[in-house]
């Protein structure tokens, strides 16, 4: 791809060495530059180490993920009008939705909780808290000890908030299994197993039973 757009080894050297580029356009460099950020954070890595690996500000990285999900957003819906397109129209639903998550499904989860954004949910993973169980079984001291950027209020909320909704989804899980309990006849409920006198196992086991012997 970079060298599709004129960027060759040669030509990062000279920028790493600090010479200007001069077969390369600088609109060319700039975008090539941002799509490298975008292509990490799209892989997952948190703002944070995007913004101090590029030597930028987060609020910078935050924008530029913005601006990009709404642009391909735009584009998603323009190609809806045009029928001979609906290939592309599934191809860029899929991606607005994985960009918009920077393909981070596994901090879904985590952003469940309020004032949670993705970024922030990125740090609770990376620092082992994968669920909200994992966050409702820890202290407030335990966040302060393992999330970088962590404000001690922000730790007390998260800990709260976890715990009310583990508890909340163990009530909707006790509700749903005793509405199964009502489904269920009451002559199983004593057993959970029964064997009924016809079935073949039993039948074959009587005739094993019955064989004579030699």
């Amino acid at each position: 791809m970079a060298k599709s757009l004129g960027i060759t080894e040669t030509v990062m050297v000279k920028l790493a060495s600090g010479f200007k580029a001069s077969n390369v356009e600088t609109f060319v460099l700039e975008r090539f530059y941002l799509t490298l950020m975008l292509n990490d954070l799209y892989k997952g890595k948190s703002f944070w180490k995007v913004a101090e690996f590029y030597g930028c500000a987060r609020g910078d990285v935050q924008n530029l993920l913005t601006c990009a999900v709404s642009f391909v957003s735009c584009v998603h819906y323009f190609v809806l009008e045009l029928g001979e397109f609906w290939g592309l129209s599934d191809l860029l639903h899929t991606f607005v939705r994985e960009l918009s998550m920077a393909s981070a499904s596994e901090l879904i989860p985590l952003m469940e909780l309020p004032s949670v954004p993705k970024g922030r949910a990125r740090l609770l993973y990376d620092a082992g808290f994968r669920s909200l169980a994992d966050v409702a079984k820890s202290s407030p001291e335990d966040l302060l000890g393992r999330v970088l950027h962590l404000s001690k209020q922000a730790a007390h909320h998260m800990v709260a908030a976890a715990q009310v909704l583990v508890y909340e989804r163990i009530d909707a899980l006790r509700d749903e299994a005793d509405s199964l309990l009502e489904l269920v006849p009451k002559k199983l409920t004593n057993s959970p197993i029964s064997f009924d006198e016809s079935s073949p196992s039993h039948n074959s086991d009587d005739s094993a039973n019955n064989t004579p012997e030699d």
